[in-house]
C-alpha cells in the first residue's frame, strides 16, 4: 500500500510519518478519501507489487521530492507493475527504464538525468510542485 494512503501522522497513535519523505508536511498521508485531492483520485496510487526483497512495514514509500527510489515496484509482471488507484481503476506499467527492473533494495538512486520510472510514481503518490 502506498506510505501515503491511510498512513497516520504525529497526532495518531501510531505514528508513520517515517515511511514518508522529509518533506512530508507538504503532503500528509491521506486518512479519507476526501483528503485525496492533489493528485486527484483517478491519479493517486493506492496498491502496487513491491519487489519481494523489500517489503518489511506493508507500505510502499516513494521519495516525492528526492531522485531516490525508498522502495523498489515488482518487475515479475513482464518488466513492469500493476498500480491500483484511488478511483478503483488499475493500470499495467511498463518500467521505461532498465534499472527499475533490477532494483531489489532500499535508498538506490533514481537514474540520471531523469529517472522517467521514478517520477512517475512521485506524481502518483506526492504532490510535487
Amino acid at each position: 500500500m502506498s506510505g501515503q494512503m491511510g498512513g497516520g501522522d504525529a497526532t495518531d497513535p501510531v505514528d508513520t510519518t517515517w515511511v514518508q519523505d522529509p518533506k512530508a508536511k507538504l503532503a500528509p498521508p491521506r486518512k479519507k478519501t476526501t483528503d485525496i485531492v492533489k493528485p486527484g483520485p483517478s491519479q493517486s496510487m493506492v496498491l502496487v507489487h513491491e519487489n519481494r526483497l523489500t517489503i518489511e512495514d506493508g507500505y510502499f514509500a516513494v521519495k516525492g521530492f528526492q531522485n531516490i527510489w525508498q522502495n523498489p515496484p515488482s518487475s515479475i509482471h513482464g518488466n513492469g507493475g500493476t498500480l491500483d488507484f484511488a478511483d478503483g481503476h488499475a493500470e499495467y506499467w511498463k518500467w521505461r527504464e532498465a534499472a527499475t527492473s533490477k532494483r531489489n533494495t532500499w535508498d538506490t538512486p533514481g537514474v540520471k538525468p531523469v529517472d522517467r520510472d521514478l517520477v512517475r510514481f512521485q506524481q502518483a503518490t506526492a504532490v510535487v510542485d
